[in-house]
């Protein structure tokens, strides 16, 4: 774990506890029980919803991997978001017939969860006391996050260096297709829970990873639902030459997958200006075999459990005059456009980063119901499964 990193984690939960009042919200439903009866039991149905609104929009819903890591340590067992909707929904829904049981239990909920916002909001001031730097990417950098599994092989000196080969050729590869002064990207950090490198980043290079490791979780998710049905039919007896002979067109998907993902990266437009040698086709091949050899590598990697991450910086307003405005529109449209395509890309990527068994499918971890209304006051249950 990274302490800057944790450093900004806490004050981005501190920010949106502020901004959308999660604690007071929290408060105003729990209050809302007192005046109920041991047989009765009513909430207020614009309380909750509005409780409900804000956890909605709440960052623990959509963070990365390592700050989905860092959350979990810090939190314990207090639900936070989304998971803290569920909670809240299950224990209304399973102690309908006793409503002193469910504010007992939401009154517990509440109390663990005000005491996280306050320990965070010690940590905070710790690390400030401490001095302790907290963890920003300039307007113009990018992070690109290697999460190794810490496992015993990783522990090992020279086979953490073997790992990080692999990812160090390809982005060589990469640099110097899009012509960048550096041969690699630099560490800007790393972490101690898995092994953890964050490496500084150009934006087109975080980009075109991007694009990458989305290309090759659909072929690594693909290669999966292979591998179960090839079980299945193993289970039904099948002939092991029938077995081959999907093996070998599994084989043979993931090796088209990565031309076509090779393919993607080379025909940036900005790839075919960057070189303008004799033999600039011969290099353009060399380096095309490259990626795809760093890709196969890479696509490994990631079915052993390594993740990749990448971080952008926050966006940041500037008041331009009008002239300004119009001369950098253009510059602001691309950057704009590889800005929104990077975050849809590693929403996706997230998906499967958050997935707690690699080996499986991905899993939307976001799925929830949105609207939740109702009062609890008999036996009925509604469209969104709270009774009323």
């Amino acid at each position: 774990m990274n302490v800057e990193k944790l450093f900004s984690l806490v004050s981005k939960l501190i920010n949106e506890n502020k901004n959308y009042n999660f604690t007071n919200l929290f408060n105003e439903f729990v209050q809302s029980f007192k005046n109920n009866s041991k047989d009765n039991m009513i909430f207020d149905e614009r309380i909750l919803k509005n409780f409900f609104n804000a956890l909605e929009k709440s960052i623990c819903n959509e963070l990365s991997h390592s700050e989905s890591y860092m959350l979990q340590k810090i939190k314990g067992e207090v639900p936070l978001g989304l998971e803290l909707i569920d909670v809240v929904k299950s224990i209304i829904t399973q102690n309908v017939q006793s409503p002193t049981k469910t504010f007992e239990k939401i009154g517990e909920l509440f109390n663990k969860f005000e005491k996280f916002y306050d320990n965070i909001n010690k940590t905070y001031h710790n690390f400030r006391t401490l001095n302790i730097d907290m963890d920003k990417l300039n307007e113009d950098e990018y992070e690109i996050g290697i999460i190794i599994p810490n496992k015993e092989k990783t522990g090992n000196i020279e086979l953490l260096i073997d790992e990080l080969k692999i990812f160090q050729f390809f982005f060589e590869t990469l640099h110097e297709l899009f012509a960048l002064k550096t041969k690699s990207p630099c560490i800007r950090a790393v972490g101690s829970s898995d092994i953890e490198i964050f490496l500084l980043s150009d934006p087109h290079i975080a980009f075109i990873v991007s694009i990458t490791i989305k290309g090759m979780i659909n072929l690594h998710t693909n290669a999966l639902n292979i591998q179960t049905a090839t079980g299945s039919l193993r289970d039904h007896k099948i002939s092991n030459n029938t077995l081959k002979i999907i093996e070998e067109e599994k084989n043979k998907q993931i090796d088209n997958g990565l031309d076509d993902i090779s393919d993607e990266i080379m025909k940036d437009d900005s790839i075919a200006n960057n070189f303008k040698t004799d033999d600039k086709e011969g290099r353009l091949k060399e380096l095309r075999n490259k990626v795809k050899q760093s890709l196969k590598k890479i696509l490994k990697r990631i079915e052993k459990g390594t993740k990749i991450e990448i971080n952008q910086p926050p966006k940041i307003e500037h008041h331009l005059t009008k002239e300004d405005s119009e001369n950098n529109k253009n510059s602001n449209n691309g950057s704009e456009k590889i800005s929104n395509e990077l975050i849809q890309n590693m929403k996706e990527i997230n998906k499967f980063e958050k997935s707690d068994n690699v080996n499986l499918a991905i899993t939307d971890s976001t799925t929830t119901n949105n609207n939740v209304n109702g009062n609890v006051n008999g036996n009925k249950v509604n469209d969104n499964g709270i009774h009323s």
